[in-house]
């Protein structure tokens, strides 16, 4: 036999040899195709727009998101915005499990919208554009350092879930912040001029949360006494206290920056432990 005759079958082998290898990947995708299975590939995160719909008002729904969403229905990290109530109302379920979310907004033709359901994780931060006060009973997850900028309008803003999570809550605008839930997120809190914090339950943070007073209000509106539980306070600037209810700060304050004047609007706002100047010589004033 001509040995050049014998290389030319041999390559033909292993070239059929390859042929014969690929041929049943290529049956398998074709026989997927003909099922109309798809090979999925995840979708880009982008903002999802609520405009609810004649069903439920479920996140899961797609027919509750508009059309020019990055994904109908929401995938995990997605960023959320609200405007006016669709025709399933102002009561919407986060019926999606252990997803995080980007951010969520409230336009400024937002309605008053109550969000309950499932927890999840924050990502990023809360902003209320309008001049409803918007309600989220979800407990949340901290992901992220988290700005929450509010509306002077009447854009506030309650949490009556449970916050945790190794990471800071810093307001933003001139609105009003209610914290009703048992939270142990450890990074603190800040609250400064034109602003309101409303400390509802003693579990403000965990033991290594600090908050931080650079001006502004803070007030419990619960209509009983809560006791700042394990969390110290850094006192950057004057402030007011609204004066609904008792509150005590559990734990040391330290005053920075200066001498600070704290006005007292009714009711009682105690230290239970000491105030610290820093061994600078500044002066506590106490208005109203």
């Amino acid at each position: 036999m001509n040995p050049s005759s014998k290389n030319q079958t041999n390559k033909g082998q292993a070239r059929l040899g390859r042929f014969q290898c690929r041929t049943p990947i290529a049956l398998a995708v074709a026989l997927l195709a003909l099922l109309g299975i798809a090979i999925q590939t995840r979708a880009a995160n982008g903002p999802d727009t609520w405009q609810g719909g004649s069903g439920t008002a479920n996140f899961s729904l797609s027919g509750n998101w508009t059309s020019d969403s990055a994904n109908k229905p929401p995938i995990t990290g997605d960023s959320l915005l609200f405007g006016a109530a669709g025709a399933n109302g102002a009561v919407l379920n986060c019926d999606q499990n252990s997803f995080s979310y980007g951010g969520i907004t409230f336009n400024s033709d937002a309605s008053a919208f109550t969000m309950g359901g499932n927890p999840f994780t924050l990502n990023g931060s809360i902003a209320n554009n309008g001049t409803a006060l918007e309600t989220i009973n979800n407990n949340i997850t901290l992901g992220a350092n988290t700005t929450i900028s509010l509306n002077s309008g009447g854009g506030n803003l309650t949490l009556n879930g449970n916050i945790s999570g190794a990471k800071t809550i810093n307001l933003a605008g001139t609105g009003t912040l209610t914290l009703n839930g048992v939270n142990s997120f450890t990074g603190g809190c800040s609250v400064g001029a034109g602003q309101q914090i409303n400390f509802n339950n003693s579990s403000v943070g965990g033991s290594s949360g600090n908050e931080i007073i650079s001006g502004g209000t803070i007030d419990n509106t619960s209509l009983a006494l809560v006791t700042l539980g394990a969390n110290s306070g850094t006192w950057a600037g004057d402030f007011a206290f609204g004066g609904t209810s008792p509150l005590f700060f559990g734990y040391y304050q330290t005053m920075s920056g200066g001498s600070r004047t704290v006005t007292v609007n009714g009711s009682m706002l105690a230290l239970t432990r000491f105030l610290s100047d820093g061994g600078n010589g500044y002066s506590l004033t106490k208005a109203g």
